[in-house]
């Protein structure tokens, strides 16, 4: 808990710069060890300012969707879950 700490990000206080780095130095916890992956993506998520980075995410795998997956113009029967 103590190292996340030293990595805590204030959107308010911090500079650009120094978000940047806190998040690099976060997403390497992440990969580092199992024990801090939960209590690093905590924190990287507390700190997210826009839902950017998961709509990428969603807009790279929709390819993979069927066809009308997200039709849902007409009638609810036409929805697909």
């Amino acid at each position: 808990m103590n190292i996340i700490h030293c990595f805590q990000i204030s959107l308010s206080q911090d500079k650009s710069a120094d978000i940047r780095d806190k998040r690099s130095a976060l997403r390497n916890l992440v990969l580092t060890h199992p024990w801090l992956t939960d209590i690093a993506l905590d924190e990287l998520w507390r700190s997210m300012e826009t839902l950017q980075p998961v709509a990428f995410l969603v807009i790279d795998r929709f390819e993979e969707f069927p066809s009308g997956f997200l039709d849902c113009r007409d009638e609810p029967e036409n929805w697909v879950s």
